[in-house]
């Protein structure tokens, strides 16, 4: 017959397991946070080093001697009306193209105004010309979230709402827009809920008791 002590025991050694995982959970909840953290830091870098830059798209390629700074002026003053001399600090085409078009020219500006001017300018200048294209430069992931976010902006604004895309953030009236999680993730571990906004995670597997541990200690209400 199995005494009180070696229940409390039983029970003691059940509970030192229990926590020896919850804080192996906690741990690896604290690592992927950190990770996040560090990944949305690197993000930020990259977005900040790209902010003066403008990515041109159907210009003509001229051939392997191309000035492309001088075809990028030249679009500036035909396209947009801009005669101001605008300097760059770099200019360069982007890699290959698979659907055989231009490729798309990344232009770095010295002066923050100018690239706004430009950026601004297109938005009129080129809405009836759809061959041509002047867009903000992004890291892919950050482009990858703003295709998320495009749909919901442009519903909003069909609305007449208030609404400003920021780089991946959306603010619709004054208030940020937060995309629904993922619907491959539908459930969350509860431990992961102090923030709604934070990445959403899988749902953990369940701690299981020793079958032996189980049926020993079955009447005590303890049940894995």
């Amino acid at each position: 017959m199995i005494t009180q002590d070696e229940r409390l025991e039983g029970l003691k050694f059940n509970t030192s397991i229990l926590e020896d995982r919850l804080g192996k959970l906690e741990y690896e909840r604290d690592m992927a946070r950190d990770q996040c953290y560090e990944r949305e830091g690197l993000l930020e870098l990259q977005t900040r080093s790209m902010k003066d830059n403008l990515i041109f798209g159907g210009l003509g390629e001229t051939g392997l001697e191309e000035n492309t700074e001088l075809v990028v002026k030249d679009f500036i003053k035909s396209e947009l009306d801009i005669t101001k001399e605008i300097v760059f600090q770099v200019v360069h085409r982007l890699g290959k193209r698979a659907d055989g078009k231009p490729r798309s020219i990344v232009a770095k500006f010295v002066n923050r105004k100018d690239r706004d001017r430009v950026l601004n300018a297109a938005s009129t200048k080129l809405a009836s010309k759809r061959q041509f294209s002047i867009n903000e430069h992004f890291p892919p992931e950050i482009n990858e979230r703003r295709r998320v976010l495009y749909p919901v902006f442009k519903e909003a604004k069909r609305n007449n709402r208030q609404v400003r895309l920021k780089a991946d953030k959306l603010f619709i009236d004054g208030q940020q827009y937060h995309p629904p999680p993922p619907q491959h993730h539908p459930d969350s571990n509860a431990l992961l809920q102090e923030d709604p906004h934070q990445p959403q995670y899988p749902t953990l597997a369940p701690t299981r008791m020793r079958p032996d541990l189980r049926d020993q200690f079955r009447h005590t209400g303890v049940s894995g």
